[in-house]
């Protein structure tokens, strides 16, 4: 009987210190840990349908608090043409970056989300700078 106590306690042990192993799996979908960066963009606008016109990304920060923010003007094929950023926007203070000629949209960026963003793409004529169009960004 002691010989039979001694093997059950003996497997017990054993079994005990055996770690079983476990396969880690990705799970799909969001990361766990959400992107500290909200992007807003306006639609694209084709160099031709404001022919001679400039453009330029201009944005605000209506909210209470400094927000950082990083502003882009993209080209018709999506290249990055300008950028200003990222850079700390005090409560009330807007920015405009010029997009020249080339300039079709813009990305704004902001850290945390874009609640208090006031984004657009300005559009104006290149000879007398008269204003021709305004897109809001979403």
């Amino acid at each position: 009987m002691k010989t039979l106590i001694r093997v059950v306690t003996s497997a017990a042990i054993v079994i005990a210190m055996c770690g079983s192993a476990h396969a880690v799996v990705p799970v799909p979908g969001p990361s766990p840990v959400p992107d500290p960066w909200t992007s807003v963009y306006t639609a694209p606008v084709g160099p031709s349908v404001f022919l001679f016109s400039n453009m330029s990304c201009n944005v605000l920060n209506s909210g209470p608090v400094a927000a950082k923010i990083i502003v882009e003007v993209h080209a018709e094929d999506g290249s990055v043409i300008a950028k200003q950023g990222p850079v700390m926007l005090p409560p009330g203070q807007g920015t405009s970056i010029p997009g020249g000629a080339f300039g079709t949209y813009c990305k704004f960026s902001i850290q945390g989300g874009a609640n208090n963003l006031n984004a657009v793409a300005v559009f104006h004529a290149h000879n007398d700078d008269k204003y021709a169009a305004a897109l809001p960004a979403q």
